[in-house]
């Protein structure tokens, strides 16, 4: 099961398309889309918040700088704003056009071109760049393309994850039930079971136990849509398995091996994907489920870690969610992460990067390197305690 490529066929496509490439929803939003290639692919969406008036040159130029850093040559811009299509009309200027017009001018100061630039609001859609017979103002949106948008909608429903109603429902998802109201957190003695199994399975040697618990991540998403629920036992050792950091890096390079379009392809099991079979090789997965499957599993883990638990899985799931370029769902497992330990290193880490505007090629690039680290130190350092 691989990841479809949305082809839009119509502006009116891509504004459809954009709940599905954030996860959920936006409103009284900025989303800006990075564009490159021919034809153009999307590449980085970025949401921000509307600004306050008399923020927009400040918004404008730092959006500019994260396109530019994403070495795009084009992008689009859309402001979803139900609370202001009110106010449109044909003698004075959209809502928003400030906004835009600082955006437009800043990415071409950075050699980007706006190619595209929309407010969306109560079903509606107004351009900022075509006063064209083919931009009507207000017009309504038509109904998604089913070959642009209809099989990444299809999958996302089918892997649990169809986008949310606003981001808040999107933070909601990645904390147990007291929040979601779908799964409760793992109890203090289940934890403390799994703590033992833990422990005989370290005692069996480094490379035994990283390849048990990354069989039991990847087998949980190659086999989703069998089943949903994760068994609270398994997802209890591996949130307490997560706790070694060196298991928990070779989770997170499991992101290297989800199909998807344009991902890495996946890797036969005992190859380095640096070329040659490697020391503890065979430790590492290779491949059998999807990238939406990879973080379903990794949303289910969250949703029953209590706080205690919750920063190595969801840093986990913000590094995986980053390098398959939904920023939208990292940056709330993020948050997760940080405030439940903020001096969690790999979260501390990824925050850095996120700050810095790194790239998913750049982070997908950064897992290969932790992949080829790990095949050669696999049975070298004896396991972390965990308990």
């Amino acid at each position: 099961m691989s990841t479809p490529v949305i082809r839009a066929r119509s502006v009116d496509d891509l504004v459809r398309a954009v709940p599905h490439l954030l996860g959920f929803h936006p409103s009284a939003s900025l989303v800006v889309g990075c564009l490159s290639g021919d034809p153009k692919r999307v590449g980085l969406v970025i949401r921000v918040d509307l600004p306050p008036p008399g923020d927009e040159r400040a918004l404008a130029r730092q959006l500019a700088r994260v396109v530019a850093e994403q070495s795009a040559g084009a992008a689009f811009a859309l402001c979803f704003d139900d609370g202001h299509v009110g106010t449109t009309s044909e003698d004075r200027p959209l809502p928003w056009s400030r906004l835009v017009d600082a955006l437009e001018r800043a990415l071409a100061d950075r050699g980007v071109e706006l190619v595209e630039a929309d407010l969306v609001g109560d079903g509606r859609r107004w351009s900022y760049t075509c006063q064209q017979e083919c931009c009507p103002p207000g017009a309504l949106l038509e109904p998604a393309d089913e070959g642009a948008v209809g099989l990444l909608a299809a999958e996302q429903a089918l892997s649990g994850r169809s986008p949310l109603p606003d981001r808040a429902a999107l933070s909601a998802s990645v904390r147990p039930a007291a929040a979601t109201g779908v799964r409760s957190a793992l109890s203090r003695a289940r934890l403390q079971r799994a703590r033992r199994s833990y422990a005989l399975l370290a005692a069996g040697g480094r490379a035994q136990l990283v390849a048990h618990v990354c069989s039991l991540v990847g087998h949980a998403a190659a086999a989703l849509g069998q089943t949903r629920e994760p068994d609270p036992d398994w997802a209890a050792l591996v949130l307490v398995s997560l706790r070694d950091v060196w298991v928990r890096d070779a989770v997170l390079t499991l992101a290297l091996d989800a199909a998807g379009e344009g991902s890495e392809a996946a890797a036969q099991p005992g190859e380095d994907r640096d070329g040659g079979a490697g020391a503890g090789a065979a430790a590492l997965p290779g491949g059998g489920f999807s990238r939406a499957a990879l973080v379903s599993v990794l949303v289910a883990l969250a949703q029953q870690a209590p706080e205690a638990e919750a920063a190595p899985v969801c840093s986990l799931l913000a590094g995986t969610a980053y390098a398959f370029g939904d920023g939208a769902l990292a940056n709330v497992a993020l948050e997760r992460a940080l405030g439940a330990e903020p001096g969690y290193s790999l979260a501390a880490l990824l925050d850095r990067m996120f700050a810095a505007a790194t790239t998913p090629e750049e982070l997908r690039r950064v897992l290969r390197d932790v992949r080829a680290d790990l095949a050669g130190a696999l049975d070298a350092v004896p396991p972390t305690r965990v308990g």
